[in-house]
């Protein structure tokens, strides 16, 4: 495989598209700095598939597009092509492969391999193990040969491992890795179920041999009841013949009493109709009776209340009297309070005003101590300056001293020759110079202006980077809450679905609770969806419960029947239901047994419910007792002889009569009881843990757009940094221009001032100077040590005085306390004076409303004296009228008593014909209720045979048992005490726990298929790991001979070796480099120099190459730290390996070039765009 061409249009300062054309050999690609050459390696870098932007010398995407000049536009899009003549290393049937990478200023990427749309992924899969690849040894620049060395030994181990050959096993062992992840994650998932079915599968077997015993036993019930019922409807059919004569013997009597009673009504009735005649006018008389008798308690009543008005009147007036009094003895005392008031909060204002005044005062002399302290600092900083001033003169002044002892030294030849010329010279010098200066002071402005711009960027950069920490600080946090919210929420769509889809319930109640019909929200749920039950009695509850479980609490039995109608019509199977209308109220049976040692109480007692369902939760564990463990749960069943049903925390099982059940159960992770509780806590989490991820998708968004704003800050300074540097080129090359002519000037210039100065004047002059810099250093060196002094006095003064204004600042703060304790005094007093003076006010009020009250009572009491006199005359002339009445109704009274004692002997002789009559109805009555009752009771048995037994009467004669009564009863009591023995049977047991077999045993199969796909994987990567660690370790013991080969023929002797950190885990393992100079000891690579540092990494470099040749190598400028003897090294090193790998060296190193088959120019003919200029070298030779 060889590199044949490479093409880029719109990459970095390829503003224009280049194309370079690549030869077996060497080819050299050179160009002054900033000219671009080192693109063309991060062009072939990025097409290789290069992710990271750092790597391509950039802080993001947009920065590898051409960003525009001062005479160009932007581009919009950079694309690069690399063509490769394919020999076969490549996996593709092509002779020539051509890859291509786009980027658009949108962000949007594009891969094509000959000209094919691909991913990203494509490339690399394609350049995997050929030495080539974006994070390969095939292009190295300074920046990856530090990485190589700095890079801690694990991560240089991955050097090694693409020459190693060993990348696309890696690949197939992540992958065999994430599958035996995938599986075991399913392995665990399906053996949770089998979990689940296997603590199912040990009660529901006991469930179905219970219901076969119920089925046997309800057959043989059945048969009994079936005869029991026939003979019962005979028997009333015999009763029924026998009866009927006794009804009509009844009846002829009923007819004789009713005749006879008819005649007494008609008699009884003419002597009621002249009672009724006299109760009307003994009704009217007493109507007249009790109008006068209301009419005379109505004056009774009104001469009391104006009697006893009168006297609360006469009452009112005395408190009234007495109530003046009291108001003007207290109106009095108040005005003397009021007056000591006034005096005491006169003397507490005086005494705040006192106070007030003072700490006025004392403030100011505050304010006075802050001035002062300030004063003094700022002369102390005044004269810390002038010190520091002095100081620099001082130094100043000796630096002058030592040049000009050296200006001694070096001293001049006197000459006198010539001066015309020297003077004609000397004004063209200096007309020179002024212009040079003037150009070098440009160029100082601009210089300065380009380190502000770089202490700019370097700031915006640093803000820049604490911002992308933070930022990555969050992208963890949120990868992190993410996971978690991914796998919380793929579990509770688990928990969910399996809660949604009643997932472990038998086929039956699915069928139920699934059912789209009328009934349905009538049907409340299961048993174990409607119960909360802590974790530490989960094992028991789900023991005691077992199929019960799967109990549906209904509304009422006429809902549970048309459920059952609809198992019946879709053939689903048999429910257990629970209607709350019907069910017995079940207590505790003994509730003394709480009390023994073990005992934690009766099971429905650890059971939260709505309180609508306890009913049910009663009726299904209010007679299980629940112990602690298995030895306790034995001796109360022996102490209670055997008659409770007990379960223990364990989930052991002792069952009335002295039957037990135990044993392991199988952990899982969600049981019917449990489920819903783990649902509510994920819930919660998930709840949390999305308000943390929207916070920080908050900070995120706001980082990024802190990051935005950096990039386009930087940007904005990187192009004025590069207007600056254009003209700070422009500058330097004019500046160079004239002191090349300064330089030439000079040169004569110096040769004729030797001849013209006077080495003696200039002698003398320098002696003079020397005497006056010693006196003056003298003068400066006294001056310094006053300013000292004068520093250090003041500075203890500002000690002493902020001493004082710390004393003088507490005693401040002291009298300002006991000032606002003092304006407290003066408001509170202030008050009580205010409050008096309302109270006096109030006094003053009240005591005139009782006058005006006093007046008005006056008048009241004569006008009630009046009333009295009137009201006793009219009393009298009722009287009268109401005795007159009564002897009317006296008469009346005696008239009406002789007819009720005549109905009454009518009365009594009804009574006994009524006696008689109702006597003989109530045997009619009698003989209708047991006719009744007899015809009810033959309905029943014949709906009982033909609902319960599906029998008609006839047919059933043709089931009967050929048995007594006596004995058939006997049967059919212990057939149902057996039946009663069993409790509540689930039905559809047989069916469930067949069902759940199935499902067992095809879990179980798919679990043993998952564990034999687990250890064939695990293989598998075993496999990968020995073939892996068996090319790794082959390849590393050649490239470390190969590498100590190399470094001791560029070294010219020393010694080179490299080493794992752990043998025994290889792939796992780092690698050190330890290398030893010649003529030194083993050295730390980072204390190398430059060029041994580059020369190791050039040793590494071909070792890799000795043992794996790469088809072609890009080295940007690797040569640059090294000295003219190693760079022909180097260069022989490139000849001889450029018979097997293609080489494209970036340098601007002379041997490196002169070692090269072709050699391409960069330049930058226009602002910001660089030029590409090709020659073959073997061309120019010839």
């Amino acid at each position: 495989m060889q590199l044949k061409r490479l093409e880029a249009y719109g990459f970095k300062s390829f503003a224009d598209k280049i194309e370079i054309e690549f030869d077996h050999g060497v080819t050299a690609i050179v160009g002054p700095n900033g000219s671009g050459k080192s693109n063309i390696t991060d062009a072939i870098r990025w097409v290789l598939g290069e992710q990271n932007v750092r790597n391509l010398r950039g802080t993001k995407s947009e920065d590898i597009i051409f960003t525009g000049s001062s005479s160009r536009k932007p581009l919009g899009i950079a694309e690069v092509t690399l063509t490769l003549l394919n020999d076969g290393d490549l996996s593709l049937p092509f002779d020539e492969i051509t890859v291509t990478r786009r980027l658009f200023r949108s962000g949007e990427s594009e891969f094509f391999i000959n000209k094919g749309k691909c991913r990203l992924k494509d490339i690399y899969a394609l350049f995997a193990d050929t030495g080539l690849g974006h994070d390969g040894i095939s292009v190295i620049s300074q920046n990856k040969m530090d990485d190589i060395l700095n890079s801690r030994p694990e991560e240089r181990r991955l050097f090694f491992e693409e020459t190693a050959g060993i990348t696309k096993f890696r690949d197939r062992k992540n992958e065999s890795v994430k599958k035996l992840d995938d599986t075991e994650k399913n392995l665990t998932r399906v053996n949770d179920i089998i979990g689940e079915i296997e603590v199912q599968l040990e009660p529901l077997a006991a469930e179905a041999e219970r219901t076969e015993k119920y089925n046997n036993w309800n057959s043989e019930y059945t048969k009994g009841r079936i005869t029991e019922i026939y003979r019962k409807i005979q028997k009333i059919h015999e009763i029924e013949q026998t009866q009927t004569e006794v009804k009509e013997e009844k009846e002829k009597a009923k007819i004789s009493l009713e005749t006879e009673l008819r005649k007494v009504e008609v008699a009884k009735e003419e002597l009621e109709n002249n009672v009724l005649s006299l109760d009307t006018q003994i009704q009217n008389k007493n109507q007249e009776k009790n109008q006068t008798a209301i009419r005379l308690e109505n004056i009774k009543s009104s001469i009391l209340l104006a009697e006893q008005k009168a006297q609360q009147e006469n009452q009112e007036y005395t408190n009234l009297q007495d109530s003046i009094k009291n108001l003007e003895r207290e109106l009095t005392e108040e005005k003397e309070a009021q007056e000591k008031l006034s005096a005491i909060e006169k003397d507490i204002s005086e005494k705040f005003e006192k106070i007030k005044v003072q700490f006025d005062a004392e403030q100011k002399k505050s304010a006075d101590f802050a001035e002062r302290i300030r004063s003094a600092k700022s002369e102390i900083q005044v004269k810390q300056s002038e010190k520091e001033n002095i100081k620099q003169q001082l130094a100043e002044k000796q630096n002058d001293a030592v040049i000009l002892e050296k200006d001694i030294e070096s001293g001049a030849a006197a000459h006198e020759s010539n001066v015309k010329e020297f003077e004609c010279l000397e004004s063209v010098l200096r007309d020179e110079k002024v212009k040079c200066k003037e150009q070098e002071e440009r160029l100082e402005n601009v210089r300065k202006s380009l380190v502000q711009l770089k202490a700019d960027k370097d700031g915006s950069l640093n803000k820049q980077r604490k911002a992308a920490e933070n930022l990555k600080t969050v992208q963890q946090q949120l990868r992190i809450d993410e996971q978690y919210v991914a796998q919380g929420s793929a579990k509770l769509n688990v928990l969910e679905h399996m809660q949604q889809a009643y997932e472990g319930f038998g086929r039956s109640v699915k069928a139920v609770l699934l059912a789209r019909e009328s009934w349905r929200p009538q049907i409340y749920g299961a048993v174990a969806e409607l119960i909360h039950v802590d974790a530490k009695y989960l094992s028991a509850v789900e023991a005691a419960l077992g199929a019960a479980q799967q109990n549906l609490i209904v509304k009422d039995a006429e809902t549970a029947k048309k459920a059952i109608d609809f198992l019946k019509r879709t053939k689903a199977g048999r429910v257990t239901f629970l209607p709350l209308s019907d069910l017995a109220v079940r207590s505790h049976p003994d509730d003394s047994v709480k009390n023994m040692h073990g005992v934690i109480g009766y099971l429905d007692e650890v059971i939260t419910t709505d309180e609508s369902y306890k009913k049910a939760v009663s009726f299904l564990l209010a007679k299980t007792l629940l112990v602690d463990n298995f030895d306790h749960a034995i001796k109360v069943a022996r102490n209670r002889g055997f008659k409770f049903r007990i379960v223990t925390l364990d989930g052991e099982i002792l069952n009335p009569g002295g039957s037990l059940s135990g044993g392991s159960i199988p952990q899982k992770e969600s049981g019917f009881l449990n489920r819903s509780n783990e649902l509510i806590k994920l819930r919660e989490d998930l709840k949390a843990r999305n308000r943390a991820l929207a916070e920080n998708e908050d900070n995120k968004k706001r980082l990024l757009a802190e990051l935005k704003n950096f990039d386009e800050e930087i940007q904005n300074i990187k192009d004025r940094l590069e207007s600056k540097r254009i003209n700070e080129a422009e500058l330097k090359v004019a500046v160079r221009q004239i002191k090349e002519n300064i330089e030439h000037e000079e040169k004569t210039f110096n040769e004729l001032r030797i001849l013209v100065s006077s080495y003696d004047d200039d002698f003398s002059n320098v002696q003079k100077k020397r005497i006056e810099l010693k006196h003056e250093i003298d003068a400066i060196k006294e001056t310094l040590k006053n300013y000292e002094a004068a520093v250090q006095n003041k500075t203890e003064e500002l000690d002493d005085l902020e001493q004082d204004a710390s004393d003088f600042s507490k005693w401040l703060h002291q009298l300002e306390l006991q000032k606002v304790g003092t304006e407290h005094e003066v408001l509170r007093s202030h008050e009580h004076v205010l409050l008096s003076q309302k109270k006096i006010s109030g006094i003053i009020s009240a005591k005139d409303e009782a006058g005006k009250k006093l007046s008005s009572l006056q008048e009241e009491l004569t006008q009630g004296k009046n009333d009295v006199s009137q009201l006793i005359e009219e009393k009298e002339g009722i009287q009268r009228e109401y005795s007159e009445l009564d002897a009317v109704l006296n008469t009346y009274f005696e008239q009406k008593m002789n007819l009720l004692t005549k109905g009454k002997e009518q009365e009594e002789a009804l009574q006994e014909i009524r006696k008689k009559m109702q006597k003989v109805q109530d045997e009619l009555h009698s003989w209708e209720i047991e006719h009744s009752k007899r015809q009810f009771n033959l309905e029943q048995y014949e709906i009982t045979l033909r609902d319960e037994y599906h029998f008609s009467v006839a047919e059933a004669a043709e089931q009967l048992l050929d048995i007594d009564d006596e004995s058939l009863g006997k049967m059919l009591k212990k057939l149902k005490a057996d039946i009663l023995a069993l409790g509540t049977v689930n039905l559809q047991a047989i069916d469930d726990y067949k069902k759940q077999k199935e499902r067992y045993d095809f879990l179980k199969l798919q679990a043993d298929d998952l564990s034999d796909a687990k250890e064939n994987l695990m293989k598998i990567i075993a496999e990968i790991d020995a073939t892996m660690t068996k090319q790794f370790k082959a390849a590393f013991l050649q490239i470390q001979q190969h590498f100590n080969d190399i470094f001791v023929a560029l070294f010219g002797g020393g010694h080179a070796e490299l080493s794992l950190t752990n043998e025994k885990e290889i792939l796992q393992s780092g690698v050190e480099i330890n290398v030893q100079l010649p003529q030194k000891k083993q050295q730390n690579l980072s204390v190398l120099s430059g060029g041994e540092r580059a020369l190791t990494v050039i040793a590494l470099l071909f070792a890799f190459l000795k043992v794996r040749p790469a088809p072609f190598s890009v080295l940007d400028e690797i040569d640059a730290p090294l000295d003219e003897a190693n760079i022909m090294r180097f260069g022989k090193f490139l000849r001889d390996f450029s018979e097997q790998t293609q080489f494209v060296v970036v340098t601007h190193r002379k041997g490196t070039m002169e070692s090269a088959d072709m050699m391409y120019g960069v330049t930058l003919e226009d602002a910001g765009v660089s030029k590409i200029l090709s020659v073959k070298l073997d061309d120019i030779a010839g």
